[in-house]
């Protein structure tokens, strides 16, 4: 069976302003062979997007200094990472929510 070289992996951006939170999902992306670059709030995530371009964000709603909705509105507006998949993490369930959050992109 083939290795994967660092070329097969994925690269991915994960936001939370949880640490806990940030290496728990780090380490188990990580074991499951994903590169993941972290940032603690939307605007720094903002800041490493204009250095690296990962091939799927996972981002956290509820943020201090940018929420997640701000943050994706911004990288959706951006020619250079308007393509790029967000998936959304959130202790809130609610379908308006939800909802909010597909019509951000």
């Amino acid at each position: 069976m083939k290795e994967p070289s660092m070329k097969d992996h994925k690269r991915l951006l994960l936001i939370d302003d949880d640490p806990n939170l940030i290496l728990l999902v780090k380490d188990y992306l990580e074991f499951r062979g994903y590169e993941v670059n972290t940032a603690e709030n939307g605007r720094e995530a903002l800041e490493i997007l204009e250095q690296d371009i990962p091939d799927m964000i996972i981002c956290d709603v509820m943020m201090p200094e940018m929420d997640g909705y701000t943050f994706v509105e911004q990288v959706r507006q951006n020619e250079r990472t308007s393509w790029i998949p967000v998936l959304f993490l959130s202790a809130k369930g609610q379908s308006a929510v939800r909802v909010k959050g597909l019509n951000k992109g």
